[in-house]
């Protein structure tokens, strides 16, 4: 279901699977929307009309590291939206192009839970607490470790910035070497976290409806507008 924003209604209703629906993720440029639900892919324009098809892999496969294509718990459009890139609990990203051909393939120890892209390649955050920087030609750049299994991961739009929000409560904050740069502690579990596109601090919304906007270089809370709400306040 795709909501407008300003008046908390419905605009589009898509039948994107047939009980249940992992992931979602808008195209950059906001023209193309793509669900990953039981085994498939599914991408859709901007009047909801489906324009693709993708059957993932069978469980029976036997694929990178003997592994085949499980629950999703990710997708992403690759910058420039010619691309999408798939992770879920097989350890395994992997991206498609347009023709739905594999071309590449990230292997991890342990399930990815959480991934987003930026211009020089993504980061993903696995159920074992890792979070992991990778190059679009399957180069690590660097690892570490947040206490708790990774549930959402955010870059800044010019990559310098990671975000990560774990099962311990906590989100954290990376440089660009995967040195941990600041960490707050929130109310409840995270359900999401963002960087706005005009680079004004980091958003984190909790499993109570609370939304916080927070100062990336010193990881502590707004208190110069209202940084609590819930829907309909």
């Amino acid at each position: 279901m795709v909501w407008d924003l300003e008046r908390e209604l419905p605009v589009r209703v898509l039948r994107a699977a047939r009980r249940r629906v992992d992931a979602v993720a808008f195209s950059h440029d906001g023209r193309w929307l793509i669900t990953a639900g039981e085994r498939e892919l599914r991408v859709f324009d901007d009047r909801g009309a489906q324009v693709r098809a993708l059957a993932l892999p069978p469980v029976e496969a036997r694929l990178v590291g003997g592994r085949a294509t499980g629950t999703v718990h990710a997708v992403a459009f690759t910058p420039g939206d010619r691309h999408v890139v798939v992770a879920g609990d097989d350890g395994l990203v992997r991206q498609f192009d347009a023709g739905g051909h594999q071309v590449q393939v990230w292997e991890h120890p342990a399930s990815i839970l959480a991934l987003a892209v930026y211009a020089d390649g993504l980061v993903t955050g696995s159920a074992a607490g890792r979070v992991s920087s990778w190059r679009w030609d399957g180069r690590p750049l660097w690892r570490s470790d947040h206490d708790g299994s990774v549930a959402h991961v955010a870059v800044s739009t010019d990559g310098g910035l990671v975000a990560t929000a774990a099962a311990d409560c906590t989100v954290r904050l990376w440089d660009r070497t995967g040195t941990a740069t600041a960490e707050s502690p929130l109310a409840r579990r995270s359900v999401g976290v963002a960087f706005p596109a005009d680079g004004t601090g980091l958003l984190t919304a909790t499993q109570v409806g609370a939304l916080e906007v927070w100062e990336p270089a010193t990881g502590e809370a707004r208190d110069d507008r209202p940084v609590r709400g819930r829907p309909g306040e």
